[in-house]
């Protein structure tokens, strides 16, 4: 967590170069803690497979997800979470390094984040990163926009948070 000024806002430093790269500055700049509100779940995976049964039945997730899992390892998954077991049905174990294309694309995210959810739900790993589920998912779309796009969307932001 970034450490609190004397005013309470929390803040982070940070290197700066102007445009012409010659007068290299440090600058503190004020983090909202809306970013640290939410932290990160315990249990992202399981998170993003039961908001979205939410709103698709089970089949529709295997086959959004490329078949990367069957209807009923979704099933058995939203119900009882990562290792969870049933009667008759076997341990919900996690997925393998072939199928994190396809809930990359149900997920909505990169192959990579589906991993470290992986990570996080299965093995208790968990990134050093102190951010909510909701900055680390978001982070690839940020990333792919172009500078103009990106400061829109910051504008955005910042006027909907300042609410």
């Amino acid at each position: 967590m970034p450490p609190e000024t004397p005013s309470g806002i929390r803040s982070l430093k940070c290197s700066c170069q102007g445009d012409d790269r010659s007068n290299d500055q440090t600058a503190v700049v004020p983090i909202s803690n809306a970013i640290y509100n939410e932290r990160m779940s315990a249990t992202p995976f399981w998170d993003q497979a039961r908001e979205i049964a939410r709103t698709k039945d089970f089949v529709t997730m295997d086959a959004e997800s490329g078949r990367a899992r069957s209807h009923g390892w979704w099933r058995r998954l939203v119900a009882y979470g990562p290792w969870g077991e049933t009667t008759g049905a076997g341990r919900v174990g996690p997925p393998d390094r072939e199928a994190l294309d396809g809930i990359a694309a149900l997920f909505d995210t990169t192959p990579e984040r589906v991993a470290e959810m992986i990570a996080a739900d299965w093995y208790g790993v968990r990134s050093t990163v102190e951010v909510s589920t909701r900055v680390l998912n978001l982070g690839h779309l940020l990333d792919a926009l172009d500078e103009k796009d990106a400061k829109l969307v910051e504008s955005i932001i910042r006027r909907l948070a300042a609410d």
